[in-house]
């Protein structure tokens, strides 16, 4: 498959990939809409919900006064509470919210039959306020069972708000069965213990809530929290629920008709709070809704026109690396068929990559010679410490031998090993241990003569050639190297030693019996102690003729 077909394709893709992007974007955010618009319903449920509650505690607490006193007064009012049950009980099953599952869940399926077979009891007398207590709590309960269950499951999105809402709605229907039992017990003459026993769990229920709910309120929802429940008429209700706890309650009992208003201001108060925290709820998901249709909008509209760019400059694309490919190849080739290194590419004034390309081909023909010289350069250079590599120094070595064999010149070698040097890079690492090279090599660049060769043997080993110089001399410069290494503190590393081998070159020796002996003698420095210089014996079995 050709470059230029190669290209095309990686063009076509780039734009399906990124039409498919944006699919994918858009496809997230019409679900981020359907799952805002799933949380508005819910919510509305959960209000609508909170509505049948309340409806049902106004119909439990006005069955137990008629049960109380049987008196047609009572007997509007419990009807009249009723029909608003049986009216908000409608909605809530007609509501968006109310699925199969949610109503079978929270027992509106069977609510209704349930209702009218209780009421017919409570109006023949053939039931106590214990039974129709019990009935209506079991009723509220389970509405509120289901509301807790979709907020721990966080269908809604909004778990925090509607857990704060949720133990408003159960701290207001345990006010509702305190205000129940309390006028219950007022109305009797003797009341039972279990009465009190009762009294006593819903108190601690509603506080539970009420400390939940305060706990998951926001700061304006505390703020609110404190200021009602500081109020005048709220601290009249929780002192009679204080005062009913006690025995002397039997003996001085409240005013029921007084008690059943001012406890009910209070439940009205929770419900009125609890709406409104429903509208927040309901005006902010409305409000975002809002904000991602806009931003929807706005995204069609930037999809489309980013899709028109991409296109178009895709095809700009291709057709300039086409046109700047059939260029270069068409340079290349004559370059290659006529072996005319003066052939250029033709000039281009676009300041792309290609025109950049075309540039540096003319470039690269135009300094040929001189990259190959630059070439033969780094070949004989060592790259870490820009000395003579040991190739190079092989062939440099060789000459001096020959000259030095010719005229009968005196010649010697050192090898010089750095001490310990895998510990430098064991313990400081290889960076440090390649700066440590390259000042190890500038001190003994700076104590050379200008015709002392030196040059890299391998890792921390080094050579020096030094013309004109027997043993003796030899070792003098090799001490005073020594020397010199151990005197310099090492950046990083502080001082380090050397050890250092000294042969001189003898007659009809060759230049591998000189290594040889050169490096016995570095052997022969670091096995007795290191940091010192060692001369090679001359001996005979060295010399190679």
């Amino acid at each position: 498959m050709s470059i230029r077909l190669r290209v095309a394709l990686l063009a076509l893709m780039a734009i399906v990939g990124v039409v498919a992007a944006l699919v994918f974007v858009y496809r997230d955010i019409r679900t981020e809409i359907a799952l805002l618009e799933m949380q508005a319903t819910r919510n509305a449920w959960a209000q609508e919900s909170s509505q049948l509650i309340h409806m049902l505690q106004r119909e439990r607490g006005s069955s137990g006064g008629f049960l109380v006193k049987p008196e047609p007064e009572y007997l509007e009012r419990v009807k009249n509470n009723r029909r608003n049950t049986d009216a908000s009980l409608a909605t809530l099953v007609a509501s968006r919210g109310a699925t199969p599952a949610l109503i079978t869940a929270a027992g509106l399926d069977l609510l209704g039959e349930q209702l009218k077979a209780k009421r017919e009891q409570i109006d023949s007398g053939q039931v106590n306020w214990v039974v129709v207590r019990d009935f209506y709590t079991f009723s509220i309960t389970e509405v509120l069972d289901v509301i807790a269950q979709e907020v721990r499951a966080g269908k809604s999105g909004t778990s925090h708000e509607l857990a704060a809402i949720g133990e408003l709605a159960a701290a207001r229907e345990a006010m509702g069965l305190i205000r129940a039992t309390i006028y219950y017990i007022s109305s009797q003459a003797k009341p039972s213990a279990r009465d009190f026993v009762d009294l006593a769990i819903y108190a601690g229920l509603y506080r539970q809530h009420i400390h939940n709910f305060v706990r998951d309120a926001d700061a304006r929802q505390r703020d609110w929290s404190r200021e009602y429940f500081r109020s005048r008429a709220y601290s009249r209700v929780m002192a009679v629920i204080e005062a009913s706890m006690i025995s002397d309650f039997i003996l001085a009992p409240v005013d029921s008709g007084v008690w059943w208003e001012r406890a009910t201001q209070v439940i009205d108060t929770l419900k009125e709070k609890e709406d409104l925290l429903y509208a927040d709820l309901r005006q902010s998901s409305v409000a975002r809704i809002g904000e991602i249709n806009n931003l929807l909008t706005l995204f069609g509209i930037s999809a489309v026109l980013i899709a028109l760019v991409i296109s178009a400059f895709a095809l700009l694309t291709i057709g300039r690396i086409m046109k700047a490919l059939g260029s270069l190849i068409g340079t290349f080739d004559a370059v290659v068929e006529k072996e005319n290194f003066s052939i250029r590419a033709r000039s281009e004034a676009s300041r792309d990559e290609f025109a950049h390309i075309g540039r540096l081909l003319n470039r690269l023909l135009d300094f040929t010679d001189s990259l190959i010289s630059e070439k033969e350069h780094l070949a004989a250079t060592d790259a870490l410490t820009g000395i003579m590599n040991r190739r190079s120094f092989l062939k440099y070595a060789d000459r001096e031998i020959e000259r030095a064999h010719r005229y009968g010149a005196e010649l010697a070698l050192l090898f010089i090993d750095i001490d310990f040097f895998k510990q430098v890079n064991d313990v400081f690492g290889h960076s440090i241990g390649d700066e440590v090279l390259k000042r190890f090599v500038q001190i003994l660049g700076n104590r050379l003569r200008a015709t002392d060769v030196l040059a890299r043997w391998g890792g921390e080993e080094f050579v020096v050639l030094i013309p004109e110089s027997n043993a003796d001399k030899a070792r003098q410069i090799g001490e005073i190297l020594r020397a010199v290494i151990e005197a310099e503190e090492i950046p990083s590393v502080g001082h380090i030693t050397c050890s250092i081998g000294v042969a001189a070159w003898m007659a009809q020796e060759s230049f591998d019996a000189l290594c040889k002996r050169a490096d016995d003698a570095l052997y022969e420095a670091k096995s007795t102690g290191r940091n010192k210089v060692c001369c090679a014996a001359k001996m005979t079995d060295h010399i190679i003729a």
